[in-house]
């Protein structure tokens, strides 16, 4: 009986310096309790010093169009309670060379 030993090497190139600006607006809603609700607008621009790479057993893998970036969020956050509050975003990042990334994030903070 043959014994079979396969063993991959991953190395991940990232140590890069990532520059980012924006500009933000927001809105503050007041519920009848003081509770508020801040719906918000964000639009970044995202500068990453170095490409994203990946090596697999000496096989080197770049990632193009993700080195300059413009992203566009929108979301809300808000209070529900003095002790919990919650957010949410849509986010869509653009690129060159066709790349493009789409990311939802929703969270609940309770403090107790």
């Amino acid at each position: 009986m043959a014994h079979v030993l396969r063993m991959t090497q991953i190395t991940t190139f990232r140590s890069d310096l990532v520059f980012r600006t924006f500009i933000r607006t927001q809105e503050k809603n007041s519920g009848p309790h003081g509770d508020g609700f801040e719906p918000f607008v964000e639009m970044n621009g995202i500068h990453n010093s170095k490409d994203f790479a990946v090596s697999i057993n000496g096989v080197k893998v770049e990632q193009d169009g993700a080195r300059n970036l413009g992203e566009m969020k929108h979301g809300v956050n808000g209070n529900l309670n003095p002790a919990a509050s919650v957010w949410g975003n849509v986010g869509v990042q653009l690129g060159d060379n066709g790349y493009n990334d789409t990311a939802m994030m929703v969270g609940l903070k309770y403090k107790f």
